[in-house]
C-alpha cells in the first residue's frame, strides 16, 4: 500500500510571508516494492510481477555499473546465499547477465530492449560513501561497496538476471514505488520552490544545500533518487551533476535500528513484544481462522530463541500475509483471494502493535531506537535557528574532516517503516497504522519575522490522526511531561510559557512543524505554540518537551546498548 499525500492543504495560510523557512528534514519509507520473504510468492501467479521492474535506471547502472559489470565478466560474483533469496528474478538494466544456476555469465551484456518504458532518469548516484572512518573502506580492507548490503544484494540478484526486462528481485523497489517517490518529489517542489522559494528552482550543486544519508538497502537509495528526480526534474539540474548518499555499516546504523546491533535494545524489545503479542492474540488468533490457506500452523510473529528463529524460516507468517497484500496493492494489483483490503488495513494495524509498540514500552527502548536520529535532526534545527554553530555531529566513528556539518538547508533521511513508526512514536503523534509506502516525516524550521510572541496552550490538544493509537499497556506515556499543568491564560495579558533555553534566544521568534505525509500535526507533547497555528510548536519547548528527553549522542547509546 502506498501512502497518500495530503493536497488539500492551504499552502498560503502555512507559509504567510511573515513566517520564513530555515530549514527542512525529510525522513520517508522507500517506495512501494516486491515481497521480501519467498513464502508470499507461493500464493500469486508466477508472473504477477514480470513487467514491475522495468524502469529505468536502475541503481545497477547508477551505482556500481562498472564495478558489477566487471564482475559478470570476469565470474567473480561474491555470491551469499543468505542474502536476497531465489524465487524472482531481477531484469536486465544494461549492466550484466547471468543464468538461474548460480553461475555469472562471461557473456557481454545485452543492451535494453527498447519496449523499456520511457522515464525520467533520476539523478545518478556518484559517491557511495561509507561514513565511519571518512574512507570507502569496508570491515576487512577492501572497497566498501563490496562489504556493502546493497552491493552484495545486487551481485547476488546478478546471478539471476534473465533478458527479460522488468523482472523483479525479492525486495526490490517496483516501477510504481518509483513513480510514487517521484510524484512526492513533485508535491515537493511545488511547496518549497514554487511556492515558498526556500529552494532555488534550478539545481546547479548540492554543497551546502543536500545531505542525504540512506540505509544500506537498494530500494531505499533508488527510492531517494526518483523522490529528488520529482524535486528537481533533469530539465532543473545541472548536467552532470551527481548525488552523494551517506551510508553507514550496519552496526552502527540509527536510520532505523535492528535490536540485534544494540544488546539493551533487543532484550527490551523481547520483553514488550511477548506483552504486546500476548494481548493481541485474540485478534492474531480471528487471522489465523479466517485465513488458514495462508498462515502456516504454529507461524511465529517475531522469533524469540533459537527454536523460533528456525520455525520463522519455514513458515509462512501473519506478516507474510500482511507484505504480500501491500505489496500487490502498492503495485497495483489488488489483494490476494478472499482478503480486502480493509481486512488488510486491520491486519496492519494489529501486527503494528506487536512489532512497534514495543518502542512505546518505554522511554529507555524509544531512546535506543530513534534517539541519535532524533539528535541529527534536532541538531539541525539548532544550527538553522543559531543556537549552536553548524558543527560536526557527535560521532566518534567518524574523522572529524568527514563529518557532516550540518549546515545543508535540507536532510534527506531514507529509511524504512521500522524508521517512520519509531520516530512517530517518539514524537507522541503515532496513530497506531503500519507506515505504507513512501510515508514521510517532514521537520520543518520556520522564523516568525514579525515577532509575534508564542502563547502557551490551555489544553492538551486533540491529535490530529483520526483513530489515535491506544493498547491495553503503557503506550507513548512515559514522558514526564506527557500531562503537564497547563498555565493560565487571559485575553488581557497572556502568559508566555517557554522551556530554559540552551543557549542565548534568537531575536526573532522560531517554530518547529512537524508534517506527516504532508499533513500538519499538532503536538500533544508542545507545551508553547504559535497563537494561530496548533501546528506550529516554540521551538524551545520543541527542544525541551517534545525531543529533549529522545535525543541521544552516539556515545551515550553504545554505553545504553550495553547489557
Amino acid at each position: 500500500m502506498a501512502a497518500q499525500m495530503e493536497r488539500g492543504a492551504d499552502l498560503d495560510s502555512l507559509y504567510p510571508q511573515h513566517l520564513k523557512l530555515k530549514s527542512v528534514q525529510i525522513v520517508h519509507r522507500h517506495g512501494a516494492r516486491t515481497p521480501a520473504r519467498e513464502f508470499s510468492l507461493r500464493w500469486m501467479p508466477s508472473d504477477v510481477f514480470s513487467r514491475s521492474c522495468a524502469l529505468a535506471p536502475t541503481l545497477h547502472s547508477r551505482l556500481l555499473a562498472q564495478e558489477l559489470l566487471s564482475v559478470a565478466r570476469e565470474g567473480k560474483a561474491h555470491y551469499d546465499p543468505n542474502i536476497g533469496g531465489t524465487g524472482m528474478k531481477v531484469g536486465n538494466d544494461g549492466v550484466g547477465n547471468g543464468n538461474a544456476s548460480g553461475h555469472v555469465s562471461s557473456d557481454p551484456a545485452p543492451a535494453a530492449e527498447s519496449s523499456f518504458p520511457f522515464h525520467e532518469r533520476p539523478i545518478p548516484i556518484h559517491s557511495f560513501y561509507e561514513e565511519r572512518g571518512g574512507s570507502r573502506v569496508g570491515e576487512h580492507g577492501e572497497p566498501f561497496y563490496k562489504s556493502s548490503w546493497a552491493y552484495r544484494h545486487l551481485v547476488h540478484a546478478l546471478d539471476r538476471i534473465q533478458h527479460s526486462p522488468g523482472t523483479c528481485d525479492l525486495g526490490q523497489l517496483t516501477d510504481s514505488g518509483k513513480t510514487h517517490l517521484q510524484s512526492i518529489g513533485t508535491l515537493l517542489r511545488e511547496r518549497y520552490v514554487a511556492h515558498t522559494g526556500f529552494l532555488p528552482p534550478k539545481l546547479d550543486s548540492t554543497d551546502g544545500l543536500l545531505h542525504v544519508q540512506s540505509s544500506d538497502y537498494a530500494r531505499v537509495m533508488e527510492s531517494t533518487q526518483y523522490l529528488l528526480a520529482g524535486l528537481y526534474p533533469a530539465s532543473l539540474r545541472r548536467a552532470g551533476l551527481n548525488l552523494t548518499i551517506h551510508v553507514r555499516p550496519m552496526e552502527t546504523e540509527f536510520i532505523y535500528n535492528p535490536p540485534s546491533t544494540c544488546a539493551r535494545l533487543q532484550t527490551l524489545y523481547a520483553s514488550f513484544n511477548a506483552q504486546f503479542e500476548k494481548s493481541a492474540r485474540p485478534q492474531l488468533s480471528a487471522i489465523e481462522r479466517a485465513y488458514p490457506q495462508y498462515i502456516d500452523p504454529d507461524a511465529v510473529i517475531i522469533p524469540r530463541g533459537k527454536e523460533e528463529a528456525e520455525r520463522f524460516k519455514t513458515r509462512a507468517t501473519h506478516h507474510d500475509l500482511y507484505d504480500a497484500n501491500a505489496c500487490l496493492m502498492g503495485d497495483g494489483k489488488g489483494t490476494l483471494p478472499g482478503v480486502s483490503k480493509e481486512a488488510v488495513t486491520d491486519m496492519g494495524r494489529v501486527l503494528a502493535g506487536v512489532w512497534y509498540g514495543a518502542f512505546c514500552g518505554s522511554l529507555e527502548s524509544t531512546r535506543l531506537s530513534m534517539g541519535r536520529l532524533v539528535n541529527r535532526i534536532t541538531n539541525r534545527i539548532e544550527a538553522a535557528a543559531g543556537l549552536k554553530p553548524a558543527v560536526p555531529v557527535d560521532d566518534h566513528h567518524v574523522s572529524v574532516g568527514q563529518r557532516e556539518s550540518a549546515a545543508e538547508k535540507v536532510a534527506i533521511w531514507s529509511g524504512h517503516d521500522a524508521t517512520i513508526a519509531p520516530l512517530l512514536i517518539s514524537l507522541k503523534a503515532w496513530d497506531g497504522n503500519w507506515p505504507e509506502f513512501g510515508s514521510n516525516v517532514i521537520f520543518e524550521l520556520l522564523e516568525d519575522t514579525s515577532s509575534v510572541p508564542s502563547l502557551a496552550s490551555s489544553a492538551t490538544p486533540t491529535p490530529v490522526e483520526t483513530r489515535p493509537y491506544s493498547a491495553r499497556h503503557s503506550v507513548l506515556n512515559w514522558k514526564p511531561s506527557t500531562n503537564p499543568s497547563p498555565p493560565s491564560t487571559s485575553k488581557s495579558s497572556p502568559t508566555i510559557t517557554k522551556s530554559d533555553p540552551p543557549s542565548p534566544p534568537h531575536p526573532a521568534p522560531h517554530y518547529v512543524r512537524i508534517l506527516h505525509n504532508l499533513k500538519p500535526l499538532t503536538l500533544s507533547a508542545c507545551i508553547a505554540r504559535h497563537p494561530t497555528d496548533p501546528s506550529l510548536c516554540e521551538l524551545q519547548s520543541f527542544l525541551k518537551d517534545v525531543v529533549g528527553a529522545v535525543r541521544m549522542g552516539d556515545r551515550e547509546w553504545e554505553e545504553g546498548c550495553k547489557v
